[in-house]
């Protein structure tokens, strides 16, 4: 039992239904070849798992089973799904013709999925006006997906209103509204550890891009209950952070609670350089406080911020400082050793970092390398340990490289590669750094 199938035909309008207690996917394109149909005005209620195997995927039900995005959603509600009320299954690369003004609400998984083949549209993919609230999985999953432009959506009530992890390139969300609980139940309902947009680590490239948007809610506590939410957060999904990455982009962005903000599942980046820029002090948590960096509070990270960082109040706060008015960047010192094409290879660590504030002396900390394995589609490519991975605040500093063993100083040509320039001032450059030459 499906609710309404077009099978193979084209430019048809689906408009005004109702279904209502149905069992597998409820409206439906079903071969993937179907165009131009106009899905208008329609609302799924309660749509269960097909178990008589009428498809592969039914007893996974979504209330509107897209195969072809190259047809109009419009106006139509989904509601209840013991799965999710929008499911891009195969999404390919096909242009979205229109998806405006839908609403997915209550269903136990996400109010719209992009997996897990993912939505990769050679040209922009506009989901415009739309909302989702109180769906148990989140709102909306963007996986393998790109060219995704969120506009002018609302998002309340979910645990996860966007999950975001392993896309290709960059997805944007432009003037839109994340609450933890919808208003009308601020007072009274627990928003215990909500996300408005839960993200892992990937290249900046890929990274989600949030523009003119507003997080509400995330630092709310009624009466009884276990704790706030955050508005975003990094966790390792599926433990596929990348070895280079960078943070959401974020223009024009408020919190309501800014202390909120931002949090981290500490226990995947123990061994991780991890900062986030608050370009505009927006995401301080004192007010009028100014710009500055929430930084895992490792000793790593932490190694010169010394007295210049703050704990944080919401989750994440054993795990972040926030450091005002402070100009980190990312820096990459490269020894050229080791690496190794073999899987089952131990790399040898063959020296540790020491640097040395030039303008404190006492400021000083030995870095210890990391050993990435990087692969790619088809599985593993290489390991290597060439390069320390550290975080420095303005300042100007004196390295070398010791024997981890005896301590001694080694003898060893180093490179030094940045990220991106942060946007505070006197953020270090290669004349900041400075390598001391091996004793005659």
């Amino acid at each position: 039992q499906r609710c309404i199938v077009v099978h193979q035909s084209d430019a048809v309008l689906v408009e005004n239904n109702v279904a209502y207690n149905t069992f597998g996917h409820c409206f439906v394109t079903e071969d993937g070849v179907e165009t131009n149909n106009v899905f208008k005005d329609n609302l799924g209620v309660k749509t269960k798992k097909q178990r008589l195997g009428i498809g592969a995927s039914d007893n996974r039900p979504a209330t509107f089973w897209v195969t072809n995005t190259m047809n109009y959603f419009i106006g139509n509600v989904a509601a209840g799904s013991q799965s999710s009320g929008f499911w891009f299954q195969e999404g390919g690369s096909k242009p979205l013709y229109q998806f405006e003004g839908n609403i997915a609400h209550n269903n136990n998984k996400f109010g719209i999925a992009l997996y897990p083949n993912g939505y990769v549209p050679k040209t922009e993919a506009y989901f415009d006006d739309c909302k989702m609230y109180n769906n148990k999985d989140g709102g909306i999953k963007m996986k393998r997906t790109k060219n995704i432009r969120l506009r002018n959506n609302f998002f309340a009530d979910n645990t996860c209103s966007i999950l975001y992890f392993s896309n290709p390139r960059f997805n944007s969300v432009t003037d839109s509204t994340f609450y933890a609980v919808a208003p009308r139940h601020a007072a009274t309902r627990c928003v215990n550890g909500a996300r408005g947009i839960e993200f892992n680590l990937d290249r900046s490239y890929r990274q989600i891009q949030v523009t003119n948007s507003a997080f509400h809610g995330f630092g709310n506590v009624p009466k009884g209950c276990a704790g706030p939410g955050v508005a975003l957060k990094l966790t390792d999904l599926e433990g596929k952070a990348d070895d280079e990455y960078g943070m959401p982009q974020l223009s024009e962005v408020t919190f309501d609670s800014p202390g909120n903000s931002f949090g981290i599942k500490s226990r995947d980046f123990v061994d991780r350089t991890i900062f986030f820029e608050d370009e505009d002090g927006g995401m301080n948590p004192t007010p009028g406080g100014g710009p500055g960096f929430y930084v895992h509070n490792e000793v790593h990270n932490m190694a010169f911020l010394e007295g210049l960082c703050s704990a944080t109040s919401g989750i994440g706060a054993k795990e972040l400082m926030y450091c005002p008015g402070v100009c980190l960047r990312r820096v990459y010192i490269d020894t050229g050793c080791c690496s190794s094409t073999s899987k089952s290879a131990t790399l040898a660590i063959d020296t540790q970092l020491l640097v040395t504030s030039r303008t404190d002396a006492a400021k000083t900390y030995t870095y210890d390398k990391r050993t990435t394995v990087k692969k790619n589609s088809r599985g593993f490519v290489k390991q290597d340990n060439q390069r320390f991975d550290i975080a420095l605040p303005a300042d100007e500093y004196d390295f070398i490289l010791v024997d981890p063993t005896t301590g001694e100083l080694v003898s060893s040509s180093t490179s030094i590669e940045f990220d991106g320039a942060p946007s505070c001032d006197g953020y270090v450059t290669k004349d900041s750094l400075q390598q001391l030459p091996s004793p005659k």
